[in-house]
């Protein structure tokens, strides 16, 4: 055997041996997976929301409102994302408040602004409540 192949197989049991010792440390006080599948209610079950802009000196979006959201939704947490294909504006996740009927939320410091004209999609996402 050649001092290469020699070498190199030192060099794997090395590896090897430290494979096995690291995986020794590793401990799992869980030992059981599981997976299903549950309906999840929507708390506004078709969504019409309408959304309005504030605009800064320059014209640009840099607030949004979003009305007409279900109060079933109320103390849910709702984000906004604007994008104009290269760039987004974001904002939240913020709380919906009480309401009696409809409720609206306010998202007042986007991330960044972007011009309306340039806007191509308007995302906007309940989670809970």
């Amino acid at each position: 055997m050649s001092v290469r192949r020699v070498g190199l197989a030192l060099f794997a049991a090395g590896a090897l041996f430290a494979v096995a010792a690291f995986g020794a440390g590793l401990t799992s006080s869980d030992q059981h997976l599981a997976a299903g599948t549950q309906a999840v209610a929507r708390c506004d079950g078709s969504p019409a929301w309408s959304f309005s802009y504030g605009k800064n000196a320059n014209g640009q979006v840099t607030s949004v409102t979003v009305s007409s959201i279900s109060a079933a939704c109320q103390n849910g947490s709702m984000s906004v994302t604007l994008t104009d294909g290269t760039n987004a504006a974001s904002g939240g996740p913020s709380t919906i408040m009480s309401c009696p009927t409809s409720c609206s939320i306010t998202f007042s410091s986007l991330s960044s602004a972007l011009y309306p004209a340039q806007i191509t999609t308007v995302k906007a996402v309940i989670v809970g409540p």
